[in-house]
């Protein structure tokens, strides 16, 4: 049996592929659109379908995830997340029909759910409480990594060998990593213990979290899926409006990291979130009202979203992480995570249909304001105990 343990660098960038991986659904449909809407695979109407698909199966096994990793261990945990994303990818690659590529699509699923409540347990188990808060930041900035190869290299990849050669780049990176996984020992280390025994319970902490992930679940997914799109057809190329994906992973990187790092220096981080929801506000709706003229608005918007909503979802990890209100860190994981993933599924079906429901040029701007002043509403709502203040100052 190995015993190796992992280095702090080695856990870094596992942890990073871990959140990556199964993402790469919603951010690679999104840049890789045009090229599959052109191999008459599928028309846009159709998009909502895979982010229902992957997200909507997330979102349910999300109830569940934190008691699996737990009853399954961490090793048979990472076992799982990426076997499942190999399959997903490879049926993906292999469908020669809508119907089929939404199931492939699904199998990914069991690995978005995975991914939160498993990484988080291993943050908990194996970095230094002192470290714990960077490698939130470190771990879900993995997602917006994906975004970023998803509009700088994915495209390039399309654009020489199909959409499908595109795709299956990602099965021999799962296999690598189920590799890596298998290789080294994942008891907890003495420097991780935690300073008390969490419970799994169900508050009015995590359900206020749980609002708030929705929310930001019900931005991202169709300001990610359709503003592409959108900036095409302002007259943006297919190609510039794939790197919108690459800025808005570039910001997120830096914004993840940097929101989980600041944090930190707060004894909540509720000030700061409704901060950068007010920013997000200003940052859609530069976003639609971009003109042929102000296409530069679409530039800011998409800069502006990477910086706030996106860090929303770290900050979100790091509280868990940091308050014992919300309990066991893989059942709270799990149960932020659903939330999170609910409006990831559900975001773009809403926002067509609120296109649809009021024939105005600015309705899709009005569902995300609408959204993200419920996102303000619950924001204000969200109490940590004083005594846990305390502590944290």
């Amino acid at each position: 049996m190995n015993t190796q343990k992992i280095s702090m660098w080695g856990l870094g960038f596992l942890l990073v592929v871990a959140m990556a991986l199964p993402v790469l659904i919603l951010y690679a449909v999104g840049a890789l659109a045009s090229y599959m809407v052109a191999d008459s695979i599928l028309d846009t109407k159709m998009l909502s379908g895979f982010t229902l698909s992957a997200f909507g199966v997330a979102a349910i096994l999300s109830l569940k995830a934190g008691k699996w990793v737990k009853k399954l261990g961490i090793k048979h945990s990472l076992y799982l997340h990426f076997f499942a994303v190999a399959v997903g990818f490879l049926c993906l690659v292999i469908s020669d029909s809508f119907s089929l590529m939404i199931v492939s699509v699904a199998i990914c699923g069991i690995s978005l759910a995975l991914s939160n409540p498993l990484t988080n347990q291993i943050i908990a188990l194996q970095v230094p409480t002192k470290n714990k808060a960077a490698m939130v930041g470190l771990k879900q900035a993995g997602v917006q990594i994906s975004a970023l190869v998803s509009g700088l290299l994915f495209p390039l990849l399309a654009q020489q060998w199909g959409w499908r050669v595109a795709f299956s780049c990602v099965i021999p990176v799962s296999i690598f990593m189920l590799i890596v996984a298998f290789s080294f020992n994942w008891e907890a280390t003495k420097a991780s213990a935690a300073k008390v025994v969490r419970q799994a319970k169900f508050n009015s902490h995590i359900c206020t979290l749980m609002v708030m992930q929705a929310c930001a679940g019900l931005i991202l997914a169709p300001f990610i899926t359709f503003v592409p799109s959108f900036a095409v057809g302002l007259g943006m190329s297919v190609n510039d409006a794939a790197f919108l994906i690459t800025i808005f992973g570039l910001v997120g990187i830096f914004s993840r990291i940097f929101m989980t790092s600041i944090s930190a220096k707060f004894n909540s981080e509720a000030g700061l979130i409704f901060v950068l929801i007010i920013i997000a506000a200003i940052a859609v709706t530069l976003t639609f009202t971009a003109t042929e003229v102000t296409i530069w608005q679409i530039y800011a918007g998409v800069i502006g979203i990477g910086f706030t909503i996106v860090a929303t979802n770290a900050l979100a990890m790091a509280m868990i992480m940091r308050h014992d209100c919300f309990g066991d860190v893989p059942y709270a994981s799990g149960l932020v995570s659903s939330a999170f993933f609910t409006g990831l599924a559900v975001g773009p079906l809403l926002f067509q249909f609120s296109k649809s429901l009021i024939f105005s040029s600015y309705s899709g701007l009005g569902f995300m304001i609408t959204v993200l002043l419920l996102f303000a509403i619950s924001v204000s709502r969200l109490s940590i105990p004083v005594q846990e203040l305390k502590e944290a100052s």
